[in-house]
């Protein structure tokens, strides 16, 4: 569910851009890649995603192509993520289409009388989308996934969302619109019940007067 603010922006820009920006998305999507490697072990520029504690370190590797040169790999070992970032022509410092990639481990262990059996299970998921910096700063990513599978238990997108926690940390707040509660606030509960966390929400009216902090201090 994108914020409104984000939806606005994206629908104040013309139908020419809007169709160019999808189209430019669609065609790279399905066309050759170039590229280049960021790593977080010596680091030339980084960006910054959401908070300070989000930053990855990455650097890039010398070439001379310049189409290698515009794109990035970013790598977040913490996260279980490859990002590979492609500038878009109409706004080549500010707008990046995204493919990533996100590694996810688990690890079960049961014991049987005498005996222990261990599986570790890794599941790999691909997402794509864009990435908007803005020098205030201001970054964040807009991730596109298949119509109707937000709140499928096997689509990890929502749950990747509310930030990366050590293993146990099983509970989540959120604050939902009562207009989005009402058509999926049963669907939200079982998303979170599958995932074996445990969610405390409030409901607050929609509109813009509701936007604000203090709306969800009980």
């Amino acid at each position: 569910m994108l914020p409104a603010s984000i939806l606005d922006a994206w629908t104040s820009l013309s139908p020419d851009v809007r169709k160019a920006l999808v189209a430019s998305e669609m065609s790279s999507s399905q066309g050759g890649s170039s590229q280049k490697t960021l790593r977080t072990n010596t680091s030339v520029s980084s960006f910054t995603t959401g908070s300070s504690d989000d930053s990855v370190e990455k650097s890039t590797n010398n070439s001379n192509n310049n189409e290698e040169d515009n794109v990035f790999i970013e790598i977040d070992p913490e996260a279980g993520t490859k990002t590979t970032l492609r500038p878009l022509e109409r706004a080549p410092k500010n707008v990046f289409e995204f493919k990533k990639t996100t590694s996810r481990e688990t690890v079960n262990v049961e014991k049987s009388g005498s005996s222990t059996v261990t599986t570790k299970t890794t599941v790999m998921t691909s997402s794509k989308g864009w990435r908007n910096i803005f020098t205030l700063p201001i970054s964040y990513d807009v991730n596109m996934i298949p119509t109707g599978t937000l709140l499928t238990p096997s689509n990890l997108q929502l749950l990747e969302s509310t930030g990366i926690h050590p293993e146990g940390y099983n509970t989540r707040f959120a604050v939902v619109d009562e207009a989005v509660n009402d058509i999926y606030g049963e669907k939200i509960h079982q998303y979170f019940v599958a995932q074996k966390i445990e969610l405390t929400t409030i409901i607050i009216p929609g509109g813009e007067p509701d936007k604000r902090s203090d709306v969800s201090v009980a």
